[in-house]
């Protein structure tokens, strides 16, 4: 097994390069301060394809293998830690999730997404059993062609200022694991709040509690059938893992680029 690059992945890696040390490397610090990302900065990394990674090619995308993905978010890490997870949001839990939707969905937000104008949100965790998708308390009761949601999600990364998310919620809680839908949610829903909740680390991150109260979502905003929640959840956790880890192994390797100029 060879863990080198390929060519193809090093001509990529240096591009990357090239675009951090000119379009992201400037003003980085002061952005880190920021309670919220530079919509400015997502557009740019719209122009050069990064959000359109792996989402269908009808909606402006293109394949690539995951290696790509990742040595785009390390290399980005390495000198803007706050925008360099953002593409795992469209080719990730957003572009996996959307393959589920109608048509007309799928094209309303995969081309906004791909464009840069807008953020995604995952809506997962809560206050009492964290991000155990078996365990949520969220319910979504059926009533006609629509879902009506009551709960509480918390930590959610971008939540103030994301447009759309992912929404995990137990349709049937003796169910277990089978008992768990997801759904897309435009985060102006009536019947959704937010809440801010302060971030030492990574305040640009936004990270809110949502509270449903009675929040009313089309029928067709449900992700695949009802009880197929779980399985998408542990598809989105395991691809969110791995860019969050390389991610930080980027930023580590920035701080040690820094320290020996330094030094």
């Amino acid at each position: 097994m060879s863990f080198v690059f390929s060519d193809e992945e090093e001509l990529f890696r240096r591009q990357i390069q090239e675009f951090t040390q000119k379009e992201l490397a400037p003003g980085a610090r002061d952005r880190a301060k920021n309670t919220e990302i530079d919509m400015t900065i997502v557009k740019k990394m719209a122009d050069m394809g990064l959000l359109a990674m792996n989402v269908p090619e009808k909606y402006g995308g293109q394949t690539v293998s995951w290696v790509t993905v990742g040595i785009a978010i390390e290399e980005m890490a390495k000198t803007d830690f706050t925008v360099s997870v953002l593409p795992i949001g469209s080719c990730g839990f957003l572009g996996q999730a959307l393959s589920y939707a109608p048509d007309y969905l799928q094209d309303k937000w995969f081309k906004a997404l791909i464009q840069g104008d807008l953020l995604a949100c995952l809506c997962l965790t809560e206050p009492d059993c964290g991000s155990d998708a078996v365990a949520l308390k969220t319910r979504a009761v059926k009533d006609g062609d629509s879902y009506i949601i009551n709960g509480e999600k918390t930590s959610v990364s971008w939540g103030m200022q994301a447009k759309v998310g992912v929404l995990f919620a137990k349709t049937d809680p003796a169910a277990g694991a089978r008992g768990v839908t997801a759904f897309l949610l435009p985060t102006d829903t009536p019947g959704l709040t937010k809440s801010a909740i302060p971030d030492m680390g990574w305040p640009s991150a936004q990270r809110a509690s949502f509270f449903f109260d009675d929040m009313r979502i089309p029928a067709d905003h449900r992700l695949g059938e009802e009880g197929q929640g779980f399985y998408l959840a542990m598809n989105v956790i395991g691809v969110v893992r791995v860019a969050l880890t390389l991610q930080a192994i980027g930023h580590a390797e920035g701080a040690v680029a820094e320290a020996i100029e330094y030094a």
